[in-house]
C-alpha cells in the first residue's frame, strides 16, 4: 500500500502520516524496496487494532481512576447558633419619655392617667412637666389637669 491508501485505511488525512513520521510516533512497519514507503495491508490493520485497543485501554483506566474516588462523606448539618441576647435598653430621661409619649411611639398609654413612668418623678421634673404644659394649654384648669394625668399622683 502507498502512503496515501495506508492513510484512508486508517481513516487519517495524507499529512498526518507524514507529520508522524517527522515525530517518530508509531506507525505500521515500512516495506521499501524502491525507496517509496509502502505498507503491508496486513501489518496496517494489525496497527489500528493495536490502536484501537491502545485507546480503550487509556479510556477505561482513565474511569477507573475516577472512580477509584471515595464518594465525599454527606456532611452533618450545622448547629443552629443561639440568638445573641438583646442588651438592656438604656433608661431614657424624663424629657426622652416625654418626647415619646408625645409622638406615640411605644410608650404605655392608660387614656384615664397617660404615661406611668417606672419611678415616681422628682421635683424638677414636676416643674418641668408643669412648665411644659403651661406652654401648650389654653386655660389654667386644662393645665392642671393635663399635669395630673401625666405626672399621677405626684401633681
Amino acid at each position: 500500500m502507498t502512503t496515501e491508501e495506508m492513510a484512508v485505511v486508517m481513516g487519517w488525512a495524507r499529512a498526518t502520516v507524514y507529520s508522524r513520521t517527522r515525530a517518530g510516533r508509531a506507525l505500521p512497519p515500512r516495506v521499501s524496496a524502491t525507496g517509496t514507503p509502502r505498507y503491508r495491508r496486513v501489518d496496517v490493520e494489525a496497527f489500528k487494532v493495536a490502536l484501537a485497543e491502545e485507546a480503550a485501554a487509556a479510556k477505561a483506566a482513565q474511569l477507573a481512576k475516577t472512580r477509584k474516588r471515595p464518594a465525599p462523606a454527606p456532611r452533618a448539618p450545622r448547629a443552629a447558633r443561639p440568638p445573641r441576647p438583646t442588651p438592656p435598653p438604656k433608661p431614657l430621661t424624663f424629657e426622652q419619655k416625654l418626647a415619646k409619649q408625645r409622638a406615640g411611639r411605644g410608650l404605655d398609654m392608660d387614656l384615664r392617667i397617660g404615661y406611668m413612668p417606672a419611678a415616681p418623678p422628682g421635683a424638677g421634673e414636676v416643674a418641668a412637666v408643669r412648665g411644659l404644659i403651661a406652654r401648650r394649654a389654653t386655660g389654667p384648669g386644662e393645665a392642671s389637669l393635663l399635669a395630673a394625668m401625666i405626672l399621677g399622683d405626684a401633681a
